[in-house]
């Protein structure tokens, strides 16, 4: 009997260690922020989401103001991605600085943020999306950081709307495959040193636009918004051969209300554009 009741005793003393230290050993190596996945939450001003362990910023408190410089963290998440209208009507930032961490800005990203006047982004972003800085209309100065390779998509409709644009500026450009700036202006190169005007900003105050030498003859065409609502320009002159494979689409002129002359020299094949 009493070896019986020392037995309950002591099964009851294991079983006391073992719930005791249970919750412990249960749960080392655990992950507890996995449970957090695909759910909204908020940190500051900033509310995010978290898919396959990286943090989407969805949406910011529109009281956010001055100069801001994005988390490279949310819930211990790496910030990777800027959300479809994440900053939308965030009206009264000044400047932002897009931290290095993050790979991806959606369309209309910055949509209505009218007090926006310079945006830095960082060598890390692989893809802005469609008008992600649309109705920014105070926005003057762009600054790409590092190098913006062929991978990157940037199409010349991200900066429409921008009609103060004065300059967009690459820095630190390492490769022969990528986007750069010449006098503030954005260009792709491409294979074999083939040269497309992405975007003449629409607040350059230059009446007169001057292909740069250094393009001639590798020159292949322009995005399709290349010189949209570029109300200053009143001529254009586009040096050297212009063949028939070169790309102008219709609408790279549109809205450029004061542009009298769109002149092409040295044109050397019956098979080309001239004017």
């Amino acid at each position: 009997m009493k070896k019986a009741g020392r037995k309950l005793i002591a099964l009851v003393l294991c079983l006391v260690l073992l719930i005791g230290v249970a919750p412990m050993n249960g749960f080392i190596g655990l992950d507890f922020k996995a449970f957090a996945e695909g759910e909204s939450h908020t940190s500051g001003y900033y509310t995010y989401t978290v898919e396959d362990g990286a943090a989407t910023i969805t949406d910011v408190d529109e009281s956010i103001s001055g100069v801001v410089t994005t988390p490279e963290t949310l819930g211990g998440y790496e910030v990777k991605y800027i959300g479809e209208r994440a900053f939308e009507n965030c009206s009264i930032i000044t400047e932002i600085n897009i931290s290095d961490t993050v790979v991806s800005i959606a369309d209309y990203a910055f949509n209505f943020c009218f007090s926006l006047t310079k945006i830095v982004l960082p060598k890390s972003i692989k893809n802005i999306g469609k008008a992600a800085f649309d109705n920014c209309f105070g926005l003057e100065d762009i600054n790409m950081v590092g190098t913006l390779n062929v991978n990157i998509s940037v199409p010349g409709s991200t900066f429409d709307s921008r009609v103060n644009l004065k300059e967009i500026h690459v820095e630190d450009v390492s490769t022969t495959t990528a986007y750069h700036s010449i006098d503030g202006v954005l260009y792709l190169s491409g294979n074999y040193g083939q040269q497309t005007l992405v975007k003449y900003p629409a607040g350059k105050p230059d009446t007169v636009f001057n292909l740069p030498d250094s393009l001639t003859g590798n020159f292949i065409g322009t995005d399709e918004a290349a010189f949209h609502d570029c109300k200053n320009l009143e001529t254009i002159n586009l040096i050297g051969t212009l063949n028939v494979n070169i790309r102008i689409p219709g609408s790279t002129f549109d809205g450029c209300a004061n542009l009298k002359e769109i002149h092409v020299e040295d044109v050397s094949t019956t098979t080309a554009y001239h004017s």
